[in-house]
């Protein structure tokens, strides 16, 4: 499917859009936020394994923005409860459900909602995250974090079950990690 064979890259400074690239990093098209009178600060992306939409979170705005698979803007996703400053990764699952990690909140989680932004649950409330930029949903329906203060990958199984919590084994050589998807 020529439309898996994208790169996104959001500008949070600048014009403060989300430029799409192909695979050989020719530009295509950019996905621009709205025009609303808010700040915006466009940070991570993330695309639904279902639909193919575009969802882009906005640290500024405090917002979650959809666009079709054509990157026409579709609108807003509201998500309820998390602050504006805490509003790093995000991340969709085959259920369509988007996950926000919130890093702004006390104690830092991960939050999930539904599409129409309906909290479904929290996670990571005791694992003691710091700074939590990067989450991935695995096909199984595993949630893997990069708690990059902590310089650890943690696995959340659907059942509950928490992998790599234990910083003393997982931990990385880095002060910053950050994981990224992409689909080839």
């Amino acid at each position: 499917d020529a439309q898996d064979d994208r790169l996104y890259v959001t500008q949070s400074s600048g014009d403060r859009t989300v430029k799409v690239f192909d695979l050989k990093g020719q530009a295509l098209s950019t996905l621009a936020t709205p025009d609303d009178g808010r700040d915006h600060n466009p940070l991570y992306v993330a695309v639904d394994p279902v639909s193919k939409d575009i969802f882009v979170s906005d640290r500024g705005a405090n917002a979650i923005y959809q666009y079709n698979v054509g990157g026409v803007y579709q609108g807003e996703v509201k998500v309820d409860g998390i602050d504006h400053m805490g509003t790093l990764a995000i991340a969709i699952d085959s259920k369509q459900n988007i996950y926000v990690a919130d890093a702004a909140a006390t104690p830092q989680r991960i939050v999930e909602f539904r599409a129409d932004g309906t909290k479904v649950a929290t996670f990571g409330e005791t694992l003691n995250l710091n700074f939590p930029n990067g989450l991935v949903v695995q096909d199984d329906g595993s949630l893997i974090v990069a708690d990059s203060g902590n310089s650890r990958v943690i696995v959340i199984e659907p059942n509950g079950t928490v992998r790599g919590a234990d910083r003393k084994s997982t931990r990385l050589n880095s002060s910053h990690i950050t994981i990224s998807y992409a689909v080839f």
